[in-house]
């Protein structure tokens, strides 16, 4: 299922555990981000998450997640036989924290996350800050904004590990 991002929505925002100092307040992040590139994120069983500018429909970019690079492949052999790869609906949440790079590197901030996820393709989640779409139009760019990648290997590593294949979606929460 695809996901549009535009500006943010989110209520409640405002009080209690989140940030309360003229600056950091979401409604700040929100006049801040009102005229953002406006995308539509889908998963597709080409082993690609794309980024679909939603106001003219051309291709901002496409993330491979680093689990499924060496599979890709498989998609050129004339024996294919269909399977999944990136087939998850991503969940998107604006976050406060401070990215290790890419946007707003270093800076305790609102960001946009989207968590994504392999589905029945494998078993394995990944993360990327989406606060910035012009931020991730050059390879080199989208590389700093990939915040994470869960896999087996880092819950236990093959064969020890609990994390099956990633049928569920991603809940982001405080």
């Amino acid at each position: 299922t695809p996901v549009f991002v535009g500006k943010p929505e989110f209520l409640g925002r405002g009080g209690g555990a989140y940030p309360s100092t003229v600056g950091s307040l979401y409604s700040d992040f929100i006049t801040a981000q009102q005229t953002r590139t406006e995308v539509t994120y889908t998963g597709a069983n080409d082993g690609m998450l794309h980024a679909i500018n939603t106001s003219d429909g051309s291709e901002l970019f496409a993330y491979v997640p680093n689990i499924l690079m060496g599979e890709l492949s498989d998609l050129t052999n004339p024996d294919y036989a269909h399977r999944y790869y990136v087939d998850l609906s991503p969940a998107i949440n604006d976050i406060y924290f401070s990215p290790a790079s890419g946007t707003n590197n270093g800076t305790l901030s609102w960001n946009s996350v989207l968590i994504g996820g392999l589905n029945a393709g494998g078993k394995g989640y990944y993360a990327l800050n989406v606060t910035s779409p012009t931020d991730l139009d050059s390879e080199s760019e989208a590389k700093e904004n990939v915040l994470w990648e869960f896999t087996e290997a880092d819950d236990g590593g093959v064969g020890n590990s609990d994390l099956g294949y990633t049928f569920s979606q991603p809940v982001i929460a405080m």
